[in-house]
C-alpha cells in the first residue's frame, strides 16, 4: 500500500476504536465487565488472524481492521469501568495511568510492526505478535480475574 493509504488505515482504526469506546463502556454498566473482557480478547485474536491471512484481498483486510478496532474500543470502555474496583481511593490517577498506557499502546505497535516488516519483509509476523498479546492477555484475564481470587466486579 502507498503511505497515503496505510496513513488512512490506520486513521480508520483509530476513528473506530474511538467512536465505540462509550458504546464498550454502557455495555460493561450492563453486563459483567471481566467477561466481556474476555470476549473482547477472543475477538481481537480473532480478527488479528483474519488481518494475518487476508494481506492479499483488501476487503478482508479492511474488514478484520475495522472488526479489531471495534473490538479494541469495546475493550477501551470496559476497562475504564473496571478501574474504580480496582485502585480503589486513587481512580484519578489510576485512570490517568490506564490513558497513558493505552496511548502508548497505540503508539508503539504500529512501530514494532515496521520494524519487523523492515527486518523480515512482511507484516505477519508483526500482526501474529498481536494474537500473542491477546492470547496472553486473555490467559491472564482468566486465570487470575475469571477463575482466580481476584473477582472484581460482580
Amino acid at each position: 500500500y502507498s503511505q497515503v493509504t496505510a496513513g488512512l488505515y490506520a486513521a480508520l482504526f483509530a476513528g473506530v476504536c474511538t467512536i465505540i469506546r462509550p458504546v464498550g463502556g454502557f455495555m460493561a454498566d450492563k453486563m459483567r465487565p471481566m467477561m466481556l473482557l474476555q470476549w473482547v480478547f477472543v475477538a481481537i485474536i480473532a480478527f488479528a488472524i483474519l488481518i494475518m491471512v487476508s494481506f492479499k484481498s483488501q476487503p478482508l483486510f479492511i474488514a478484520g481492521i475495522v472488526l479489531v478496532g471495534l473490538a479494541a474500543g469495546v475493550g477501551n470502555g470496559v476497562v475504564f469501568k473496571m478501574v474504580p474496583y480496582v485502585s480503589q481511593g486513587n481512580t484519578g490517577a489510576v485512570t490517568g495511568f490506564v490513558g497513558a498506557m493505552g496511548s502508548l499502546g497505540g503508539f508503539f505497535p504500529p512501530l514494532v510492526i515496521g520494524w519487523i516488516k523492515e527486518w523480515t519483509g512482511s507484516y505477519e509476523l508483526g500482526i501474529g505478535l498481536l494474537v500473542l498479546t491477546g492470547v496472553i492477555c486473555l490467559f491472564a484475564l482468566w486465570h487470575h480475574f475469571i477463575r482466580g481470587d481476584a473477582r472484581i466486579v460482580k
